[in-house]
């Protein structure tokens, strides 16, 4: 049977509050339950219902609200406890296959959906929200005020990307030029060894220091090109890609 939303639960699993087994299996099974319904949570669409998943987690451990490592005491007297971990991390990574990050992620955000619940309403992503929150001083109090922040964020951040562009255009323009002056001065040199077969030491090291500059300069350059190749390739995802 496939899960489509919480409320499935029913047809399923037994009522939470089921004494069908003795007290021992009534725990393991109600353990099991528990697991099941949060991994139904992050699994619930392609993207995930991250809003009821973090919901039920405070539900069951309130404790994780707030960053930091949970209490002994209350590792052992919850879920994650009675699913045999020792910590909350491990619980998430191993038990339910959800990253620490993406978890931090996640309650981020709602805490925010707790504070403007337009956000539930109009279905605002985690990664959205708090993007948005890092690039502002005050979150916007509604959805109106959400889509101009959003548009705002979006044309500041090509803005930003053009500048980058020319820079690093700049950068690449200026490295080429510089190579092609080290070059010619070791050519210089080159000539004059060959024609008067001069040994000093003075044009020795001069010699040794072109071969070292052009070296340098070309790894810099073949540096400046990939960084070029990756940024267009970012720049074009940009343009074609809306400001999520």
């Amino acid at each position: 049977m496939k899960l489509n939303n919480p409320e499935d639960w029913n047809e399923l699993f037994l009522p939470i509050n089921d004494n069908t087994f003795g007290s021992e299996q009534y725990i393991e099974n109600d353990t099991d339950k528990i697991n099941a319904k949060l991994k139904m949570f992050i699994g619930i669409t392609q993207s995930s219902d991250w809003i009821g998943f973090v919901e039920e987690m405070l539900n069951y451990c309130p404790f994780v609200r707030k960053r930091g490592r949970p209490s002994d005491e209350n590792i052992k007297n919850s879920i994650i406890g009675r699913s045999g971990y020792k910590t909350f991390t491990g619980y998430l990574q191993h038990e339910l296959k959800l990253k620490p990050a993406t978890w931090n992620a996640w309650r981020n955000a709602f805490l925010l959906v707790e504070d403007f619940n337009y956000l539930r309403e109009i279905g605002a992503t985690s990664s959205s929200i708090n993007k948005l929150n890092n690039s502002l001083e005050t979150f916007p109090n509604t959805a109106i005020d959400w889509s101009i922040a959003l548009e705002e964020a979006k044309n500041k951040k090509s803005a930003t990307d053009k500048q980058d562009k020319a820079h690093l255009m700049n950068f690449l323009e200026l490295t080429q030029k510089r190579l092609f002056q080290v070059t010619q001065e070791k050519e210089a040199i080159d000539k004059l060894f060959l024609n008067k077969r001069i040994i000093h030491m003075g044009l020795r090291e001069k010699y040794k220091q072109a071969n070292r500059d052009i070296k340098n300069l070309q790894s810099q350059n073949n540096i400046f090109r990939k960084n070029w190749k990756l940024y267009e390739q970012k720049y074009f995802e940009l343009v074609n890609t809306k400001f999520i």
